[in-house]
């Protein structure tokens, strides 16, 4: 250094001290022997962060990341041709429509999520329970009429805590979830009975049913399985039990005119409309297609004239969310069942099959996503 012009030292600081890394927080007696001897000179104190105690920024930034698609190869062709002859779920269509990716990670690449052992609450163990208890209550009124008043809440309450108590919940679930599932389950199923109609005709429990969906010369098999179909003033309503949380579709999307020419006038040659586009924009309006499946699957089991369908908001007070609701005119609803949703359905499931790319689509779900590190890169 001393036969140098210019010498310039660098050393860390603001580096926390651990057991693993030895980090320099404090610098060198070397290096605090030169400042003194040039504040004595100089007859004041240095500042850091001007001459000669420069400081020179460091910024640590991630290693971007970007999300990437999986290119539709001929054995992802192939396996995809088996999904669709066996039918494909409402719950496969969801799947599709939240994040094409997704769905090819989970049936075509059938990479299976990571079992991890769960201390906690289990929403899914906790929602085939309350289903269980709900087909056991309505299996004597099948093909019959249920009145007011035929259900007591304290025999569903009675019903839910003994079932509650002979599955393996009681041993799976930490004590306190366990003791609040026991209260809440009984008070929620009450808060359901009070909202159920004054009379209503059980037509079926649990059915499983199949169905054709046409497009551009493609017959596609889909199947479902509903949890129930009444019959209410002489026209069919498929209910959907939900434990989790629901997402209702944009108010308008139906009376949408310009959405869903476009959607029948797709095709995978289209030159004027990008599929992956529309995709994006039906799950932004509808992020679920399940209802309209079971109203489709509904219609074509020819059980007789269907009028609609709802979620029964389970987790909450028993709500009956219906998908077109009462207010809907008849001509725009005769439309939707038959039209509309038949093209909503073909639409994702022509795009499905046809896609290049199966190009992942971010959003909340990405959080809880099993497959998120690997469309990571």
């Amino acid at each position: 250094m001393a036969g140098a012009a210019e010498v310039t030292l660098f050393w860390q600081e603001g580096i926390q001290r651990s057991s693993l890394f030895d980090g320099k927080k404090v610098r060198s007696r070397f290096v605090d022997e030169l400042i003194w001897e040039e504040e004595k000179q100089r007859k004041a104190l240095l500042v850091s962060g001007q001459p000669p105690l420069t400081v020179t920024p460091c910024p640590v930034r991630p290693m971007p990341r970007e999300r990437r698609g999986l290119l539709q190869t001929p054995p992802l062709r192939q396996r995809m041709k088996t999904v669709l002859e066996a039918g494909l779920s409402p719950t496969r269509l969801d799947t599709y429509l939240t994040c094409p990716l997704r769905f090819a990670f989970a049936y075509l690449c059938r990479l299976h999520p990571l079992e991890e052992v769960n201390e906690g609450d289990d929403p899914a163990a906790v929602g085939q329970l309350i289903h269980q208890v709900l087909q056991e209550t309505y299996a004597p009124y099948l093909d019959r009429t249920v009145h007011v008043g035929d259900i007591s809440p304290d025999q569903l309450g009675a019903r839910f805590v003994a079932a509650l108590e002979a599955s393996p919940l009681r041993h799976q679930l930490p004590p306190d979830s366990y003791f609040m599932l026991e209260l809440a389950g009984s008070l929620r199923l009450r808060r359901y009975l009070e909202r159920q109609p004054e009379t209503m005709h059980i037509v079926a429990l649990e059915r499983c049913l199949r169905a054709h969906v046409d497009r551009r010369e493609r017959t596609y098999v889909l199947r479902g399985t509903l949890d129930r179909i009444d019959r209410r003033k002489g026209a069919l309503h498929v209910l959907d039990y939900k434990t989790g949380g629901i997402v209702r579709p944009k108010a308008t999307i139906w009376e949408d005119t310009d959405f869903w020419q476009r959607m029948e006038l797709w095709t995978p040659r289209s030159a004027t409309c990008n599929g992956a586009e529309l995709l994006a924009e039906t799950a932004e309006h509808l992020p679920s297609v399940q209802l309209p499946c079971y109203l489709l699957l509904c219609s074509q089991a020819k059980l007789g004239p269907v009028r609609d369908a709802a979620w029964v908001h389970l987790r909450e007070n028993g709500e009956e969310i219906f998908l077109l609701g009462e207010d809907m005119e008849e001509m725009l609803r005769d439309a939707v069942l038959s039209i509309r949703i038949p093209a909503l359905l073909g639409f994702i499931i022509q795009h499905m099959e046809t896609t290049e790319e199966f190009s992942p689509r971010a959003g909340q779900h990405c959080g809880w996503c099993p497959y998120t590190t690997l469309c990571l890169q």
